[in-house]
């Protein structure tokens, strides 16, 4: 069916709808009187809103990461796109106050329209419920690390101007209490995108998404030692798992915590690829990255990326 109008060597679509999913266009150019010729058919995809719980990780476009370079304790750091997780894990404060004394790296993926990430740092102190809240409902905290010994914390916040809102829950238990609570959260909608050391338990956060309100998860949570982390997350991907928060603290038994969340029932499993390395990072295309860690005494980089 002719477009009215569009005879112009461009034309602009009106905004498009899901039902607009699958449609055909095609280009039909006539010179000098001649016949007109046709070209093929181009179809138009819509894909829903993205569920930023995953880590962007079902996104349908390539990804490209790249590194961002580092954030100083005390400053805050906007990027256009989506951005990775924090490095976690020792080294990244160095052992006395003040809060300036932290750094940690940032990776993620650039230009993604419709998208900003955003890295917060302050004092311990300071994240709270109140924190929490205060995040605008178009927005989720993707990861966090609170670091006591410098009375620092720092989190990522990806916000989308993409439909949807997120409710969010923000809690304190010990390791041992982790599974429960994360398959708890899932049973009624809400997934943990972030988690962290502080006080000996772990500080949580999971969101509800407005999207999805009839949609359950089931949970997993394994807390290993940073040499077994590539590990965990392997095991998990095949399981059907994808990790959606990841956190380190000290290096020892349960030092560090994967956890994995899928949809009820969905076991397939996920493509998920682990780089350990001693210096800069990279990563295949069209992987998202969704867990970053350091172990200072082997001078150490893992990183977990999965599609």
């Amino acid at each position: 069916m002719p477009i009215p109008g569009a005879t112009d060597s461009h034309h602009t679509a009106p905004p498009a709808a899901l039902g607009d999913d699958g449609a055909t266009y095609r280009v039909a150019v006539t010179a000098d009187g001649s016949a007109p010729t046709g070209s093929r058919a181009a179809r138009h995809s819509v894909y829903p809103p993205l569920d930023l719980r995953f880590k962007w990780a079902d996104a349908p476009v390539t990804l490209e990461f790249v590194r961002l370079g580092n954030l100083i304790g005390g400053h805050t750091i906007g990027l256009l796109g989506v951005g990775g997780p924090l490095l976690t894990g020792e080294g990244i404060c160095t052992p006395s106050p003040p809060v300036a004394n932290c750094s940690w790296e940032l990776v993620g993926h650039l230009l993604i329209p419709g998208f900003r990430t955003t890295y917060h740092t302050g004092l311990v102190g300071d994240f709270g419920p109140d924190w929490v809240t205060a995040i605008p409902p178009g927005a989720l905290i993707t990861s966090l690390d609170l670091e006591e010994g410098a009375g620092a914390f720092a989190a990522s916040v990806l916000q989308t101007t993409q439909t949807g809102t997120f409710t969010s829950v923000l809690g304190s238990v010990s390791v041992d209490q982790l599974p429960a609570t994360a398959s708890a959260e899932g049973a009624r909608g809400s997934v943990l995108t972030a988690v962290s050391f502080q006080g000996g338990l772990v500080t949580y956060v999971s969101y509800a998404w407005s999207e999805a309100q009839a949609v359950r998860y089931e949970a997993k949570v394994v807390a290993t030692t940073v040499a077994g982390a590539g590990s965990a997350a392997t095991d998990l991907a095949a399981q059907g798992y994808l990790i959606t928060a990841f956190g380190a603290g000290n290096f020892g038994v349960n030092g560090v915590v994967l956890v994995g969340t899928r949809r009820e029932g969905d076991s397939a499993p996920r493509a998920v690829q682990v780089l350990e390395v001693g210096a800069n990072l990279s990563s295949p295309a069209g992987y998202a990255a969704i867990g970053y860690l350091y172990d200072r005494a082997a001078r150490r980089w893992t990183m977990i990326f999965e599609r």
